[in-house]
């Protein structure tokens, strides 16, 4: 996606026990881990690397898109050269592999549109079509839905209030990832507290308080 991948892929590998996170990263690139062992890879893929996935014909088992934001057009010139750039990550994906998309994203039926082969789950902040599979977030929860079946999997009170609303995202697409990668919300609920910031994104590091304002007569 344009958005949140870093802490999407950073948040899936803390789910996934025993993965290497590796990719976009200045601490991890995909050099530094090309001799290290693990049974699941989780990648972050920038839309540069993902162009040629049209010619080496590799998918993952687990595609997660984020959003899609006007970005890098001096390079793709249109949004939708670089939504077509985006769209390679599934491109030779298999019935047996499954892509997850942000119902909350305009961008996203325009991957629908391209016909992909994988399981087709999605994420939102709101509660999802009850056509659709997925992972959604409400009352402080991530709840399941399958099949028109809705089921409360995660608790998570106060993450909006320690993590910010647009966390609730990553939260939901590395949550649903890693539930696709076989991990069970018992697991999920029990990492979530121990959850990794990401270094050198924007957080919180200190806060002021009792401040006084002067006023000179």
């Amino acid at each position: 996606g344009t958005r949140g991948k870093t802490t999407t892929a950073t948040w899936t590998g803390h789910f996934i026990a025993d993965s290497v996170v590796t990719g976009n990263s200045v601490t991890k690139p995909f050099l530094s881990v090309l001799e290290q062992k693990a049974p699941v890879a989780v990648t972050e893929l920038s839309s540069f690397v993902l162009e040629y996935f049209e010619y080496i014909k590799r998918a993952p088992e687990v595609a997660v898109i984020t959003n899609l934001y006007q970005d890098h057009l001096n390079r793709h010139g249109t949004m939708e050269s670089y939504a077509r750039a985006k769209a390679n990550i599934f491109a030779h994906q298999q019935s047996a592999d499954t892509l997850i998309l942000n119902a909350n994203d305009q961008w996203s039926q325009f991957f629908v549109d391209q016909k992909p082969q994988a399981r087709l789950l999605w994420f939102d902040t709101e509660p999802l079509a009850i056509e659709r599979d997925g992972l959604y977030w409400h009352a402080d929860a991530l709840w399941w839905q399958e099949n028109g079946e809705r089921a409360q999997v995660v608790r998570v009170p106060g993450f909006v209030e320690a993590w910010g609303e647009h966390n609730v995202f990553n939260l939901l697409a590395s949550a649903l990832a890693a539930r696709a990668a076989g991990v069970s919300g018992g697991v999920i609920q029990s990492r979530i507290a121990t959850l990794p910031t990401v270094p050198y994104l924007q957080e919180i590091t200190g806060q002021t308080s009792n401040l006084t304002t002067l006023h000179k007569a």
